[in-house]
C-alpha cells in the first residue's frame, strides 16, 4: 500500500467528509468527533466495513482483525487516533 501520511486536521476532515457524503447524505447535523457512530445509527455492520476499506485506501494503512474495535472505529476521533498511530 502507498503510505499517505496526513496531519491530524487533514485526517479528521477526510474521515468526516467521507462519513457525511456516504452515510449521512450530506447532512452533518450533530456529528461530533466523539459521536458514537453505531449508537447514532450512522454505521451498521456493512457501513462499518466500508469505513474500514476507506481508511485503508485513503491513508495507505492496513487494518488487521485485532484493530476492528469500537475504540478505533466507533467515532471520528477514534479513527483519527488509529490512523495517526498506524502512520506514526
Amino acid at each position: 500500500m502507498n503510505r499517505q501520511v496526513a496531519n491530524s486536521g487533514d485526517v479528521r476532515e477526510r474521515i468526516t467528509s467521507f462519513i457525511v457524503r456516504e452515510f449521512c447524505y450530506g447532512k452533518s447535523d450533530a456529528l461530533e468527533a466523539e459521536t458514537d457512530l453505531m449508537e447514532a445509527g450512522i454505521l451498521d455492520s456493512t457501513k462499518f466495513m466500508e469505513m474500514v476499506a476507506y481508511v485503508e485506501e485513503a491513508f495507505g494503512i492496513e487494518v488487521d482483525d485485532e484493530d476492528l474495535t469500537p475504540e478505533n472505529f466507533g467515532s471520528i476521533a477514534g479513527m483519527v487516533r488509529f490512523v495517526e498511530g498506524k502512520q506514526g
